[in-house]
């Protein structure tokens, strides 16, 4: 009986999100729906922001055709099962084949719907539609949104139909799941209403891949998804390649390095990934990093990324300025990072970098509230 439906027929029209008023700030006036548009654009046609795209941006990566790709997939499998193995259910349910096992006292087959309590954009639901499939075979799920969509308090979100017991089980994971995705969804969608700056994501996550789906949803930036999709020259990375060497001799000798693996590969694109991300921590770093990469600008590299961190607004402006000055970062997508946080994010409006990144996007972030409400009567899907 384990069905999923992708839209809510059964709900009322009144249940779906409506739009909030414009709200007006620094940047002009502009509404979240519009905001969301341009991200669901994004999810569902791809190629519509390709010219524009950051190299940081890899949320189109985990969605494709209307579906969620084997990567994104496999992410909701690890946390699904890790998540209900913590509350006792370490193997899928046994279907019970029997309608009137599933029926209350009173003959009525149980419902459930999932409540929203707040204002804000809901991620999560391909994450509950595949749980549901999959793990409790006597329920079905009814999606009232879809993942990226603006919802109000007191919009239903999606209903559960079919045995008890199950959606009893079932309760808690539904909605931490929900809670932590939806709650990264609508704080990243927050921060980026605050800043003219594309905003993303950084290496600290807790729920990994399925975090940075969150964010991407809620119009910011994944940087990369793992270790392998790119290349990252930061400090730990220099100090292991070159120990006992100066900042500055660190950074040239582990790009050295990189570039020689490279070159002796049969395909240079499996050393370096998508792309290329080198921090740098003062301006003669960032200078000695401009330089070799001027040195190098010719050969076959891909997308580069200079991370300038810890500088503060003023401080990265600087050493943008003398990048600039000395035409070295002409071909480079400057990011700034460090101590980046929501009260300031506004700071950098006017720092010329093209991406501001910021480890409060994933960690710290208050779950979106949600309840679970048996029906007490329930006509049937």
């Amino acid at each position: 009986m384990a069905t999923c439906a992708p839209l809510a027929e059964r709900c009322n029209a009144d249940t779906r999100p409506a739009a909030p008023p414009p709200m007006t700030t620094m940047f002009g006036p502009f509404t979240m729906r519009e905001v969301q548009h341009r991200i669901q654009d994004q999810r569902r046609n791809p190629s519509l922001m390709a010219a524009a795209r950051q190299p940081h941006d890899a949320g189109h990566l985990l969605w494709r055709d209307g579906e969620p790709v084997q990567r994104l997939i496999d992410s909701m499998d690890r946390w699904i099962g890790c998540l209900l193995a913590e509350d006792g259910i370490e193997d899928a349910i046994e279907a019970e084949h029997d309608v009137a096992l599933m029926a209350r006292t009173d003959g009525a087959i149980p419902s459930a719907r999932v409540v929203a309590r707040q204002e804000g954009i809901i991620a999560g639901i391909a994450v509950i539609e595949r749980m549901i499939a999959t793990w409790f075979p006597d329920l079905s799920c009814l999606a009232a949104v879809q993942d990226g969509d603006h919802i109000s308090a007191d919009d239903v979100v999606l209903m559960l139909q079919g045995a008890q017991n199950q959606m009893l089980c079932a309760e808690r994971t539904v909605l931490n799941i929900l809670g932590r995705l939806s709650g990264l969804c609508t704080h990243a969608n927050e921060l980026t209403r605050r800043t003219n700056k594309e905003i993303a994501a950084t290496r600290k996550t807790t729920w990994g891949v399925l975090d940075k789906w969150a964010v991407h949803l809620g119009g910011a930036l994944t940087h990369r998804l793992d270790r392998n999709e790119a290349m990252m020259i930061k400090e730990n990375d220099a100090a292991n390649a070159a120990p006992g060497a100066d900042s500055i001799e660190r950074l040239r000798i582990t790009l050295d390095a990189r570039r020689f693996e490279a070159i002796a590969h049969s395909d240079p694109k499996v050393i370096w990934g998508r792309f290329l991300c080198i921090e740098v921590r003062s301006k003669s770093e960032a200078i000695e990093v401009g330089k070799w990469l001027e040195n190098h600008k010719e050969e076959d590299m891909p997308d580069v990324i200079m991370l300038i961190d810890n500088l503060g607004p003023k401080g990265t402006q600087n050493v943008v300025d003398a990048l600039r000055s000395g035409k070295l970062c002409e071909h480079v997508v400057i990011e700034a990072s460090g101590g980046i946080r929501p009260e300031n994010v506004a700071d950098w409006n006017d720092v010329d970098v093209d991406v501001i990144s910021m480890s409060t996007l994933t960690q710290g972030v208050n779950a979106f509230d949600l309840s679970m409400l048996i029906d007490e009567v329930s006509e049937g899907v």
